[in-house]
């Protein structure tokens, strides 16, 4: 048996289906409709300006870099023995020529003891033979050999003396010592590590640069180096740059000297920090804006220009960015004045209030990019 349809349903479905296809419409025309032919707020985007304007900026290369003491050695035992006696303290500031250790000598101590007695005594039967060559006794032959013997005597002494020295390590040059990786009455190998010593009157910053920026260094460029680790700043100069990019990484290694460091930051400076290093490669003149004036839409990039109380949104292409400014290459003129607070009630074409400087009351008129030069 066939359904009958019933009109009041169809009705009912046509009015649903009419009402949705008018939300949608209406949404998509509020979305569509310019802001200036929208209805006009009750209250006026209250923002503020900044002028555009010519700075002089410096072009910086960033890289990482490392901190570098002046001189950096390794005190190593020049031959096996035992560690009879320290003479620093771990951390403390020892001076050129100074003992840090000894080593055990009681084998030195007896060569070097019959060395002495050896040319002592060749020193002895020299004076003799030179007695008797006055006598006419010998032959002048005989006292020269009697000298030869006096010479490899000495050099003899000479070589177990050196020797002998050595047992006892010194500091190279004047500097500070690290920790103590030995303990009196061990028995060391040469070439063990003993300490740590570094020379910190001066300190060297490491880094490399791209390869794309190795001819914008160069000996004399100033730069400064960004420390995290004791959140300070310093500033420095080149002094070399190596002759050739590495094979493998294609960077040009770049030698620095970090200049007037504060006595309270030197003590918190250490061989190989990590440091970050800005090297001021170019100071030329540049367009600028604040850094909170941009507004980006994807890779776009624009700007509120405020001209007789209304908003402008135009857009721009930028150059360079430093914190807290960025360079316009072009969409800008200089002595325009664009907004930096309030952009997020902004939109092209609506009016707007100029807040003053001096509290959050505003100016009635706004300045124009004619009259703002």
């Amino acid at each position: 048996m066939a359904r009958t349809a019933n009109p009041q349903s169809s009705y009912i479905r046509w009015g649903f289906i009419l009402l949705a296809i008018g939300v949608v419409g209406w949404i998509i025309w509020s979305r569509l409709t310019p802001a200036g032919n929208s209805f006009k707020p009750s209250k006026q985007v209250i923002v503020e300006l900044h002028a555009v304007e010519i700075k002089k900026v410096t072009e910086t290369v960033e890289a990482a870099a490392i901190l570098l003491p002046n001189e950096i050695i390794d005190i190593t035992a020049r031959q096996d023995g035992r560690l009879t006696k320290v003479y620093f303290k771990e951390g403390s500031r020892v001076k050129k020529g100074d003992i840090l250790v000894s080593l055990d000598t009681d084998a030195e101590s007896a060569q070097l003891e019959a060395a002495r007695v050896l040319m002592d005594r060749a020193r002895v039967e020299a004076a003799q033979q030179k007695q008797l060559l006055d006598k006419g006794t010998i032959s002048a032959m005989q006292y020269a050999q009697a000298q030869v013997q006096v010479t490899e005597a000495e050099k003899d002494f000479q070589d177990f003396n050196n020797q002998f020295l050595s047992s006892g390590l010194r500091a190279p040059f004047s500097g500070r010592v690290g920790l103590r990786l030995v303990s009196p009455g061990a028995l060391i190998k040469s070439g063990s590590k003993i300490t740590t010593l570094i020379d910190d009157s001066v300190w060297m910053v490491r880094t490399q640069v791209a390869g794309q920026d190795a001819n914008q260094v160069r000996p004399g460029l100033k730069f400064q180096l960004k420390i995290p680790a004791i959140e300070s700043t310093l500033s420095g100069t080149v002094v070399a740059i190596d002759s050739a990019l590495d094979e493998t990484t294609r960077t040009l290694g770049v030698l620095g000297k970090l200049d007037n460091i504060p006595a309270a930051i030197r003590a918190d400076l250490h061989a190989n920090q990590y440091a970050v290093v800005y090297l001021n490669t170019l100071t030329r003149a540049a367009m600028i804006v604040p850094e909170e004036a941009l507004v980006a839409n994807g890779e776009a990039k624009f700007v509120y220009v405020i001209e007789n109380n209304k908003a402008r949104m135009q857009r721009i292409e930028i150059g360079m960015r430093q914190p807290g400014i960025v360079e316009i290459r072009s969409g800008l003129k200089v002595g325009e004045m664009i907004a930096v607070a309030g952009l997020q009630k902004l939109r092209d074409g609506v009016d707007v209030t100029i807040a003053t400087a001096e509290s959050s009351s505003v100016a009635p008129v706004v300045p124009t990019a004619a009259n703002s030069k």
